[in-house]
């Protein structure tokens, strides 16, 4: 779960698209 969270709260602040094909 961490592993999914953090790279995605990472991409979020650089590309929110990112974050959201992350989880």
């Amino acid at each position: 779960l961490f592993f999914g969270i953090y790279p995605a709260n990472r991409a979020a602040r650089l590309d929110p698209i990112t974050a959201l094909r992350a989880e």
